[in-house]
């Protein structure tokens, strides 16, 4: 192996949920890819395991600083402060005003707020000098980013020699669902991940970005989420949505549509749903 590769480690376990998650609406109505703090919260949820394992290898409690970017309505920044009281300064970062305000909120009433910030900022800019975090986090980010690379090199910026870098991400392309109609599943994943996001294929794009970038021993822990419940598999997929837009772009015609969604409420009634993703965490020192 020459000086330009990573060592990629795979750890690989699933993990499988109950159908705790209620209706909310998560149709996007901002930007591609929006999602609101009722489909962040309730994820959370869903993901906490996975979460856990990202807290534990930043190792905060050997920090004194950490930066959460794209921190959304503040259920990492606010539950790091809790697990680690150690930790002096923790500061979230998100592009959406509303999101910010609502982690602020959090905080406060979780009465944590002394030792978290949380501002607008763009996460292809960061508003902090070099050098200037031990602990940086990104979470389901990237999906959403149009630059990764640009965002990367900002993330490892900040970052202070020998800090830990944690990124967690989903791995759209590797959505599947039980169904008879394999070459049009395929089909929507392929158009989930990139059409419907602006990003959907970035977590296999990770380790290759990073190891361009001059990271290297990247560890990768995989996730195997596991669903039989439909209507959670509707929620955070946001599957509605996107079979609406692929009607409407023309990727598939009337009767696909149709004849996709008849299946998966004949799975719905029969209850042989099932559908499965991976989640990736990305770990590596700076």
């Amino acid at each position: 192996m020459n000086s330009h590769q990573s060592n990629i480690i795979f750890f690989v376990y699933g993990l499988s949920f109950s159908p705790i998650i209620h209706q909310a609406d998560f149709m996007m109505n901002k930007n591609k890819g929006y999602v609101n703090q009722d489909y962040l919260s309730q994820a959370a949820q869903m993901f906490a395991p996975i979460k856990t394992g990202s807290y534990e290898k930043l190792q905060a409690q050997s920090a004194q600083s950490l930066i959460d970017i794209g921190c959304g309505p503040g259920i990492d920044t606010t539950t790091i402060a809790q697990l680690y009281p150690e930790l002096n300064e923790i500061i979230g970062v998100d592009f959406d005003k509303e999101m910010v305000q609502q982690a602020d909120t959090l905080a406060k009433q979780k009465e944590c707020s002394d030792r978290i910030r949380h501002q607008h900022a763009s996460t292809y800019e960061l508003p902090f000098p070099d050098n200037r975090f031990d602990a940086v986090r990104a979470e389901r980010l990237f999906m959403h980013l149009e630059k990764p690379e640009l965002a990367l090199k900002e993330m490892i910026r900040v970052a202070k020699p020998g800090s830990k870098l944690v990124i967690v991400e989903t791995d759209w392309a590797s959505m599947s669902v039980n169904n008879n109609m394999d070459e049009l599943e395929r089909r929507l994943s392929h158009y989930f991940a990139s059409e419907f996001l602006h990003n959907g294929y970035s977590a296999r794009r990770l380790p290759a970005q990073l190891t361009a970038l001059g990271v290297k021993d990247v560890d990768i822990d995989i996730s195997s989420l596991q669903s039989r419940d439909h209507h959670l598999w509707q929620l955070l997929s946001q599957h509605a949505a996107m079979m609406d837009k692929a009607l409407e772009n023309s990727f598939i015609n009337p009767k696909e549509y149709q004849d996709w969604n008849q299946q998966l409420e004949e799975s719905k009634a029969s209850e042989s749903f099932f559908s499965t993703i991976n989640i990736m965490t990305f770990c590596c020192t700076i």
